[in-house]
């Protein structure tokens, strides 16, 4: 039994689908369609009902199901138990969101590749933290770093957790820089904040709902990065996760306020598939993150 041909079940399980599953794997349909059927001569049983346009796994399938992952993720063992002899090499494909990365992550990977050139690292970006999982359950990305709620233990396991402080910031020159002042007094300023649907911004809208104010800001944008320039250009306040800002304090082009504001107890999660085979990379990524962030 080759394991390749269980990778392009297991790949066909994923997809739903022959065609999509050739497209990703970079094959043709009849050579999905072959490794397929050499399976199915293999085991002696058909893997998947086809009704039309339609699959579906037979009983047979779904027994076969667990035991392919068990395969792949024993020859992915056996390969990392020799790559562990000799450095690190590979790609690292981490899923994160627009904070992150222009935060902590970019750097981090930077530092990351120096110390181990061997590896490659590619970053996607997305807000919507269902779109990055859905790629965890593709296989077509190996972590997602996130500020979100723990993962469904069904389908996902997190292997990284760290507390995120959220912070309000303006120019240096702007009159409640560097002040303490109430939660009231900062919602009536000109607030710049993120999509609604990003965390630190939802429990924003909740904290003026407990104290009876509406959250009104006089721009909503999906961009960090824009909302730090027009900071940086002297308008407005925001309330930003530290690391994003971190860098701009440090230069003397934002500053903080000191608002009177429960604290969200946001926290970062790094998460990867139940049956993600933790190699040697992820591995020692996890334990460089862990370390320095």
């Amino acid at each position: 039994m080759e394991n390749r041909n269980v990778a392009t079940f297991i790949k066909v399980v994923e997809m739903n689908n022959f065609t999509r599953a050739a497209e990703s794997l970079g094959y043709s349909q009849a050579a999905v369609t072959a490794q397929i059927k050499q399976l199915e001569h293999e085991l002696g049983a058909p893997l998947f009902d086809r009704i039309g346009k339609r699959i579906n796994l037979t009983r047979a399938g779904e027994a076969f199901l667990p035991y392919a992952f068990r395969l792949l993720k024993a020859e992915d063992e056996a390969i990392a138990c020799i790559r562990e002899q000799g450095d690190l090499s590979g790609t690292l494909r981490i899923g994160t969101t627009s904070s992150l990365s222009i935060g902590a992550l970019p750097q981090a990977a930077i530092d990351f590749i120096k110390e181990h050139p061997n590896v490659n690292i590619v970053i996607q970006v997305s807000d919507f933290t269902k779109d990055l999982r859905e790629k965890l359950i593709a296989g077509t990305m190996d972590l997602v770093w996130a500020m979100t709620e723990p993962p469904n233990p069904q389908n996902f396991q997190r292997i990284l957790e760290k507390d995120v402080p959220i912070v309000f910031v303006a120019h240096p020159d702007h009159p409640l820089a560097g002040k303490k002042v109430s939660l009231r007094k900062i919602l009536a300023e000109q607030l710049i904040v993120a999509d609604r649907e990003v965390g630190y911004t939802y429990y924003l809208n909740k904290f003026a709902n407990d104290i009876g104010v509406q959250l009104e800001p006089v721009l909503e944008i999906g961009s960090v990065s824009a909302i730090i320039n027009i900071l940086e250009g002297g308008y407005g306040v925001s309330y930003l996760p530290y690391f994003v800002v971190q860098q701009a304090i440090e230069d003397g082009n934002l500053a903080l306020i000191d608002v009177s504001c429960p604290n969200p107890e946001l926290k970062s999660n790094i998460i990867c598939h139940k049956g993600k085979w933790i190699d040697p990379v992820i591995k020692n990524f996890i334990e460089f993150i862990n370390e320095r962030i």
